[in-house]
């Protein structure tokens, strides 16, 4: 079968997965994935993509180590045929660290998300959106480590770069607004967290254009 057979598979699966047919998703990206590995070969950015897609939708159905397995199956391939030091890689290990913040694997969580936000800073930039993402991902895993003191400030970097580049209204911002609130009520500075609450409100409560 032809590699475009599984990029209309691929596109299908993820339709399924985002309409929550889970079962139809998943039979959709296997299928996918097998047309790939026949038609271009194992080793391939089309392969590594469609892993990852699985692998979201093995974390929906909370199959932590199966989703596991593909991500680091991923991020090699896009390590070989790319480089280790590709936006893609970054993504790639910034799911990784999410799951295993979900499973508890704090110190290893760390250490992937590190590498991801160095990744991203040197290819993306320091003020890309994508950067604001991995540090409200670390910011999240200091959180569950106790670092309140070294949450604090990713998250408000995060939000000064959202700002910046996504606008002071965005739906992002408010989530980021969100996120430091808390860590902020968390170490008793109440005031503060209730204004970044309020805006992060009336950022939600405005429509948009």
């Amino acid at each position: 079968r032809h590699p475009d057979v599984a990029v209309t598979l691929r596109t299908l699966g993820r339709m399924f997965a985002d309409k929550g047919n889970l079962a139809n998703a998943e039979r959709h990206l296997d299928e996918a994935i097998a047309i790939l590995e026949a038609t271009i070969g194992p080793d391939t950015e089309a392969v590594a993509g469609t892993l990852r897609n699985l692998a979201e939708l093995y974390v929906q159905q909370k199959r932590l180590d199966e989703a596991g397995a593909l991500l680091r199956r991923a991020t090699r391939i896009w390590e070989q045929v790319l480089d280790p030091k590709h936006p893609a890689v970054a993504r790639a290990l910034s799911a990784l660290a999410l799951l295993y913040l979900e499973q508890k694997r704090l110190a290893e969580a760390e250490t992937l998300q590190r590498r991801s936000m160095e990744i991203l800073e040197h290819a993306m930039g320091p003020q890309h959106p994508d950067l604001a993402t991995a540090l409200g991902n670390l910011a999240q895993i200091f959180r569950a480590q106790g670092k309140l003191a070294q949450t604090e400030p990713l998250y408000r970097r995060a939000l000064a770069i959202r700002e910046r580049s996504l606008g002071a209204d965005h739906r992002l911002v408010a989530k980021n607004l969100d996120a430091l609130a808390a860590v902020l009520s968390s170490k008793g500075q109440e005031v503060e967290a209730l204004a970044l609450q309020r805006r992060a409100d009336e950022i939600r409560r405005s429509p948009k254009p």
